[in-house]
């Protein structure tokens, strides 16, 4: 029931909450920000933060949070430039424009998303092997 409780307190499409995907990438926790500003609707940009010549330990479908937008890196640089950069491309693209040093999250990526839809119902039921399946959820991020 806790389920439904959590479903009632988003008070339908107005309520936002975070989401942070398991993805089972364990990244190297580091202070990684923008080196560049972003635009609004940009999906590559110049990461700062990187040892000089050196691998960046970026991976090819890896989650992580441009301040509090969840993207995906679709084009990685396998090491930075003399300066500690890396440009990288991303989907989606960014909501919102960001500033030069925003917060780049890797090691625990997260978006701030709102409910779109969800199944009506008890939260979950117990199907013929007495494994749960929940009600599906569908949810947009909230820019």
């Amino acid at each position: 029931m806790a389920h439904s409780a959590w479903l009632d307190s988003l008070n339908g499409s107005t309520g936002t909450f975070f989401y942070s995907p398991n993805t089972g990438v364990v990244a190297i926790p580091r202070t990684l920000t923008l080196a560049a500003g972003a635009f609004p609707m940009s999906n590559i940009v110049s990461i700062a933060g990187f040892a000089a010549n050196a691998p960046t330990g970026l991976l090819l479908g890896q989650f992580v949070s441009i301040a509090d937008q969840l993207v995906r890196l679709s084009v990685v640089a396998a090491t930075a430039d003399g300066q500690g950069r890396a440009v990288v491309e991303f989907n989606p693209p960014l909501g919102a424009g960001k500033p030069v040093g925003t917060t780049i999250n890797t090691s625990n990526p997260r978006g701030i998303f709102r409910l779109m839809m969800a199944e009506s119902g008890t939260g979950y039921q117990v199907d013929f092997d007495r494994a749960p399946e929940f009600s599906t959820l569908v949810a947009v991020e909230a820019l």
